[in-house]
């Protein structure tokens, strides 16, 4: 029966798994670009950014990595979703539940 399990497990593709924990992330990247980290210029831990400017940042501070990648997420799928850019996704759920700021 465990051989089973793993010869159906191998066959099945697998995705891309940073696709799927930040689908919006991923979409971003390809039409402006993320910064992660403090400087001189912005407190924010992470920031949406295009050739307008900031779009998008967060705190100064997560918990972890993972949650300020979510935040990340969720602030650029409400922005998707304000802007009628692409598809919502889940993490457009999530935008109410993490600590984001919202830039115009």
């Amino acid at each position: 029966m465990k051989e089973d399990q793993n010869t159906a497990a191998s066959s099945t593709p697998v995705g891309d798994p940073f696709l799927a924990l930040y689908p919006n992330i991923a979409f971003w990247v390809k039409r402006g670009w993320i910064e992660i980290g403090q400087n001189d210029h912005c407190q924010s831990f992470v920031r949406a950014l295009d050739e307008g400017g900031l779009v998008w940042e967060g705190e100064e501070g997560y918990p972890s990595f993972h949650e300020a990648l979510e935040a990340l997420d969720a602030g650029i799928a409400a922005w998707r979703g304000e802007q009628g850019v692409g598809g919502r996704s889940r993490a457009l759920n999530l935008a109410n539940n993490n600590r984001r700021h919202s830039v115009t």
